[in-house]
């Protein structure tokens, strides 16, 4: 037993029959910055579990020590390989969940199954391959489910779905499983009614047939190879079957994340469509390339009146469409656009030699403004990391980030999918991915083509929807790696010529939403040209296409309006972290914490005598560094020397709970039992506190400062875990 801390004992964990769980949301830019190093503490505890077990989870950065490690896995030697610098083949943008489902499974019993429930980005981002494939080497993957018609965590500002996998050590049983891919179609409440406390039985027997439903879907395909996609439907659910197998072998030719998202999402008609029609990725016909970024659009984007302020030489702006709004037709007018990009790349000297004061003295202006915000905040603007950097001087944009183009790509959607040209070559913000059509292609046929309603059901199922407010996110490399569009390059001359006649109806008039444009004639028109030029019957296809076009649509922006509605409410009934709060010491500080030293002396600590020891009214430090630890008044003005660091603690903990005179027990052991015995209680109180905030938040960082309120509330002291 530890003198220090007497309540704690070491105990192996064992492995579980089942794990279920809600991990904690936390997106892979948080997690260094609320616990730095936690990210190496990750991979040394990934290292310790997985290593020999699951070598495919790490890597090298050298070249040659990952050449070395692959021959060692193939040899069955890795384990001697070093594990001080291997590293983890998951991306650095990996949300923390990730990370717990390798850490996790680790303590599974071959058979045993987990459940848990966690954002749907591991489904369709870059960061998902490592899991996919851990998933498809280790486990059955039993069910993936999601619901479409109501959000199961409204607190929660991201789309969650439910993974069941179950541990299992044989490769060809793996291989033959069927997958479920579940679209929940109704509420909880409708497929499990009743009071959970007085109908707890018919409810976990509704469950259960619920849960025997969806796993025996599979079985009438059971000996059918190849399988594909088979869609099993009834009111309650969609459920897609694929052999895992087949999942596992695409995501080997692949090499890469393979959107499992489709087969949640995706309208049976999408999967008839891709296999009969011609289909390319994006990149194939147009190289999506993202926008450019200044660092500081104050300066660098300027409107008429800055520029005749100053009197900005015109030679040093360019036309820019600096967000989607700017038009809302798909032809851009560049005389309508508000906004223009300065870009200089002379130096003062130059400027001076030229006689253009008018950019010299906007440069000279812009040396004197500082960050508003950020990390930056309060720095001169050329100090800026990036801009110090740039030559000849920190006003110059780099031509990386001025590209012109005349094809641009929205990054985010709402109700309407609007792909924009522009008669003349513009600059295009980040908010965009700007298009580099192919030569040989017209760019007038690249620019109809994208905005035919099946690009737009194509991108609804490429992109992310894993922003809870409804907003559908494609990032370059999403459109650049995965985004499937019409192939026309092999389209007749005449079936070329029917798009660009169609494109030419609507190219200039205002865009509607996806419900609006599938009514508008001319629509129709474009998006039959570009079915027949793709070998698909549109009296087929195209009624599916805006059925399930509007469905995706539709189903989004209404999960994202529950989540507000549900918010909205919440707020005006006090604030929901104030009300939350309030709950939380309700329900697990009715009479307020505990006091120390006396609710944990011991009995043996209670009936013996003490030593009164006077506390001063200043902030206490203890030191604990030095051969003898030191307890002082921060501003010096007390001090004592301590026979134990436990009875430094006690000293302090003492002051901290009120108290002007300690009474000390007589004995050092229980002096130590009794900061043990508090410690561990703040400890628990620590952890139960979160939990309690984390359950009706569902936010890791809410649930850390609601947690911290209370302690700084009653001045409790933060005690190492």
């Amino acid at each position: 037993m530890n003198v220090e801390r007497p309540e704690q004992v070491n105990e192996p964990i064992p492995q579980f029959d089942a794990i279920v769980g809600n991990f904690p949301y936390v997106s892979g830019d948080q997690i260094e910055r609320s616990n730095a190093g936690y990210l190496d503490f990750i991979r040394q505890r990934l290292v310790a579990g997985w290593f020999e077990d699951y070598p495919q989870l790490f890597c090298y950065d050298h070249k040659k020590d990952q050449e070395s490690f692959e021959k060692a896995i193939a040899a069955g030697k890795h384990a001697a390989c070093d594990r001080k610098t291997v590293q983890l083949v998951t991306s650095t943008y990996a949300d923390l969940y990730v990370y717990l489902f390798f850490h996790a499974a680790r303590f599974l019993k071959v058979g045993g199954r987990m459940g848990i429930v966690t954002s749907n980005a591991w489904l369709d981002v870059n960061y998902g391959y490592a899991l996919q494939r851990f998933f498809c080497d280790r486990f059955k993957i039993v069910a993936i489910l999601e619901s479409r018609c109501e959000p199961w965590f409204t607190e929660a500002s991201v789309n969650t779905v439910l993974t069941i996998i179950e541990r299992c050590d044989g490769p060809k049983e793996r291989d033959d499983h069927l997958v479920k891919f579940v679209k929940v179609k109704k509420h909880l409440a409708d497929l499990a009614p009743g009071n959970p406390q007085i109908e707890a039985k018919a409810r976990w027997r509704r469950l259960e047939q619920h849960a025997e439903r969806i796993e025996n879907s599979g079985k009438p395909y059971g000996k059918t190879h190849p399988l594909g996609v088979v869609t099993v439907e009834d009111d309650d659910f969609r459920i897609r079957i694929c052999r895992q197998g087949e999942l596992r072998a695409d995501l080997e030719r692949e090499g890469k994340a393979t959107k499992w998202g489709k087969f949640l999402r995706a309208p049976e008609t999408y999967f008839d469509l891709t296999s009969k029609g011609a289909f390319c990725l994006l990149t194939d016909i147009a190289l999506p390339r993202r926008g450019g970024v200044t660092r500081i659009n104050e300066f660098f984007y300027v409107t008429d009146e800055v520029v005749d302020r100053f009197g900005i030489e015109k030679e040093y702006l360019q036309p820019l469409i600096k967000s989607p709004k700017d038009s809302r037709s798909i032809q851009i007018d560049p005389k309508e656009l508000e906004t223009k990009v300065f870009i200089c790349r002379k130096s003062k000297k130059e400027l001076r030699h030229l006689n253009h004061t008018g950019t010299l003295g906007y440069i000279e202006w812009g040396e004197k403004q500082t960050y508003k915000r950020g990390d930056f905040k309060g720095m001169a603007w050329p100090e800026g990391t990036w801009l110090k950097k740039r030559t000849p001087g920190w006003w110059a944009l780099p031509e990386s980030e001025t590209h012109l183009s005349q094809v641009y790509f929205a990054e985010a959607y709402h109700d309407s999918h609007v792909q924009r040209f522009s008669p003349e070559a513009l600059v295009s913000d980040c908010v965009l991915c700007y298009l580099e059509p192919a030569k040989q292609l017209d760019i007038e046929l690249v620019v109809a083509t994208l905005n035919a309603s099946v690009t737009a059901l194509s991108v609804e199922l490429a992109a992310r929807v894993t922003l809870g407010e409804g907003v559908l996110r494609l990032k370059v490399e999403d459109a650049r790696d995965y985004l499937l569009v019409p192939d026309v390059r092999k389209a007749t001359s005449a079936q070329k010529q029917a798009i660009c006649e169609a494109f030419d109806e609507l190219r200039e008039r205002d865009i509607g939403s996806v419900f609006e444009e599938v009514k508008q004639k001319d629509r129709q028109v474009l998006d039959a040209a570009v079915l027949r030029a793709i070998g698909l019957d549109p009296k087929k296809y195209l009624q599916p296409i805006y059925e399930g076009l509007c469905e995706l649509v539709r189903e989004r922006i209404e999960l994202g309006q529950m989540r507000g509605k549900a918010r909205k409410t919440k707020a005006r009934k006090t604030g929901a972290e104030k009300q939350i709060l309030q709950e939380v010491l309700l329900e697990e500080l009715h009479n307020g914490p505990r006091h120390f030293p006396e609710d944990f002396f011991s009995d043996t600590a209670k009936a013996e005598s003490k030593t009164d020891i006077e506390l001063p009214g200043k902030e206490l430090i203890l030191d604990t560094g030095g051969f003898i630890p030191a307890l002082y008044a921060k501003d010096k003005s007390w001090n004592r020397a301590v026979k134990s660091s436990a009875e430094g603690k006690f000293l302090l903990y003492a002051q901290q709970a009120g108290h002007k005179i300690a009474q000390v027990p007589v004995k050092p052991v229980e002096i130590s039992r009794t900061v043990a015995n508090y410690e561990g209680y703040l400890r628990d109180l620590r952890k139960h506190l979160y939990e309690a905030f984390y359950n009706r938040t569902l936010d890791a960082r809410v649930a850390a400062t609601l947690t911290q309120s209370i302690f700084d509330k009653f001045h409790l002291p933060k005690v190492e875990s």
